[in-house]
């Protein structure tokens, strides 16, 4: 049971090993990230494992992209909605999880709502991208019983924003 997991991160480890002596210091953090990103997949949300659900760099910000192939599809050959908005969640989730994750705060996040626009079907890849700047600095205040809102948007291939989603977060402690 453990052979599929072990040769991912086997997989991923020989990658970044070999490719960290060539890249930046940016490029090294967003493979780093990557790879968090996908273990994290692989062994809490399988579901988002499974729907190809994935991080990349946009624009110099860190988004996730959602692939258009079969398993995402409606009947209508459009993106379905359970995986547009399984991506609009870890876009909004992940950021937060990671810093808190890397810096060991006793912080839990908790989505409590959302609100959503779409204004046409997506009928390519997705981006996400979520519109918080400096996080580690809303991590760090003072977080007991913050409430945080947090916007992303929803891209096409062609860079058209088509969507918007706006999540209401609370940090608690643990």
């Amino acid at each position: 049971m453990l052979k599929p997991f072990r040769r991912v991160v086997e997989k991923a480890m020989n990658v970044f090993n070999l490719s960290r002596g060539k890249l930046s210091q940016k490029k090294a953090e967003l493979e780093l990230l990557k790879i968090q990103f996908k273990l994290f997949c692989l062994l809490k949300q399988p579901v988002l494992f499974m729907l190809g659900i994935s991080l990349a760099s946009h624009f110099d910000k860190i988004c996730v992209r959602l692939p258009f192939h079969k398993r995402n599809q409606n009947y209508l050959k459009q993106m379905a909605f359970a995986p547009i908005l399984a991506g609009a969640e870890c876009a909004a989730a992940f950021p937060l999880v990671s810093e808190i994750y890397l810096n060991k705060l006793p912080i839990k996040v908790i989505i409590k709502s959302g609100d959503f626009e779409i204004n046409c079907p997506l009928k390519t890849n997705g981006t996400f991208i979520c519109e918080i700047d400096n996080i580690d600095t809303l991590v760090r205040g003072d977080w007991k019983r913050k409430t945080l809102q947090i916007p992303v948007s929803l891209l096409d291939e062609q860079s058209n924003k088509i969507g918007h989603f706006k999540f209401d977060a609370i940090l608690r402690q643990r």
